[in-house]
């Protein structure tokens, strides 16, 4: 595998960020919208559920460079009233609260968070 590439600076960066995001955004579109709800694409998950989970740790992680600025002494909690840091557990509250959303609303959610 090659070595990756280390952007010279903030504009490098944030151009190859757009760029792999661009292209997971090409992926995306060559999903036919009634196959993302289909479920067993990570074991009950569908690609609707993981567009979702990345929206929701988008949001979250966010939320956390926020509080960072605002000088917060502590970053919020990814599962509201509960401290964890077990991703499994985040990941299952994160399914949980997104899985009865509609395609095109996790869709706006996934494109909003980025």
């Amino acid at each position: 595998m090659p070595e990756p590439t280390r952007p010279a600076d903030k504009a490098a960066l944030l151009a190859m960020i757009q760029e792999c995001y661009d292209q997971f955004e090409t992926l995306i579109a060559a999903i036919p919208a009634e196959r993302m709800n289909i479920t067993g694409v990570n074991d009950s998950w569908s690609v609707k559920d993981h567009l979702a989970h990345l929206a929701a740790w988008h949001t979250y992680q966010a939320a956390r460079m926020q509080a960072s600025l605002d000088g917060a002494a502590t970053p919020p909690e990814p599962v509201p009233g509960q401290h964890t840091e077990d991703e499994d557990e985040i990941n299952a509250y994160f399914y949980q609260q997104h899985k009865d959303e509609p395609l095109a609303d996790v869709l706006a959610e996934f494109r909003a968070s980025y």
